[in-house]
């Protein structure tokens, strides 16, 4: 007859703060996740977000449904990611130099709209950008999206 043992032993483990300060065992532990909760995840979220407003505008100017006349409005569309607080957003919309956007989603029963459609495809798609960028931050691999004002990754 085989007898299971389970054999463990108490793994301490050392953590570096931001700070520059070193702490050992389960502080170690409550230091580290309260970083995951605080730096890693949010940082992967947002970078997700960016990820899928870039992806979102590209698939808007590509699909967009209409004939260009002067190229304005396919070039007025727009994705945007933003955080308040622990909440984030994607947006799809036109610039604000058109004023004919409302009638381009609207008008016509809809024929024209884009917006309304990149959303109805980039709701399902959002999950997998913002799991897939929590995971490079988990690793440490940092973000792959480079922001649009700041130039730098978010």
């Amino acid at each position: 007859m085989i007898k299971p043992t389970l054999k463990w032993k108490r793994r301490t483990e050392i953590r570096t703060l931001k700070s520059g300060a070193s702490v050992e065992g389960p502080t170690a532990s409550i230091a580290l996740l309260e970083g995951l909760r605080d730096e890693v995840i949010p940082g992967g979220a947002l970078s997700g977000c960016h990820r899928a407003a870039a992806a979102g505008e590209q698939y808007m100017k590509a699909n967009a449904p209409w004939t260009d006349r002067t190229g304005t409005a396919r070039r007025g569309l727009y994705g945007a990611a933003a955080q308040s607080g622990d909440q984030f957003a994607v947006v799809f919309s036109y610039g604000p130099d058109i004023d004919y956007g409302f009638w381009l989603e609207n008008r016509f029963n809809g024929r024209f709209a884009i917006v309304l459609p990149t959303q109805e495809v980039f709701s399902n798609w959002l999950p997998r950008f913002v799991a897939e960028d929590i995971t490079l931050e988990l690793r440490g691999q940092g973000s792959k999206f480079r922001h649009r004002e700041t130039g730098r990754f978010a």
